[in-house]
């Protein structure tokens, strides 16, 4: 349901996968401890959960998100994630059912707010900058 609220929060047409961790990874900060959502590693740009990825996954086989694998001019590959009518309904859904939901969801809704105009980059700085244990060797600032 995180990775759904923040792609309808987002009112993006597609977000990348770097975005959504990213996103993800504030709202676990913002929620504490006590509602921690996911595990995070270090990796190429930042942190990184690899539940969150196959949370991604699990919601494209259900389609409730949709995944979108564009090749670039260069010829590498870039992979995009939308909400469906069927995410948007289960995340209704669910918001009617668990008063808890709010909370995660006000998160959602404050961090994709104050980011969801900053390009990937800078935001990738900021939560380097702010959480230097996640920096890799790959992404110097």
């Amino acid at each position: 349901l995180i990775v759904i609220g923040i792609l309808q929060r987002a009112e993006r047409q597609k977000i990348q996968t770097q975005r959504i961790q990213k996103y993800a990874f504030l709202v676990d900060q913002s929620l504490g401890e006590k509602l921690s959502l996911y595990q995070w590693k270090t990796y190429d740009y930042g942190p990184y959960s690899k539940r969150l990825h196959r949370d991604l996954e699990r919601l494209t086989t259900k389609d409730l998100v949709e995944k979108i694998t564009k090749q670039t001019y260069g010829g590498s590959t870039r992979t995009y994630y939308r909400h469906t009518q069927n995410g948007t309904q289960t995340l209704t859904d669910a918001l009617d059912d668990d008063e808890n939901l709010s909370e995660v969801m006000d998160a959602i809704e404050t961090v994709v707010d104050e980011q969801k105009n900053v390009p990937i980059s800078n935001i990738i700085r900021t939560v380097i900058k702010e959480n230097p244990e996640y920096q890799s060797n790959i992404y110097v600032q």
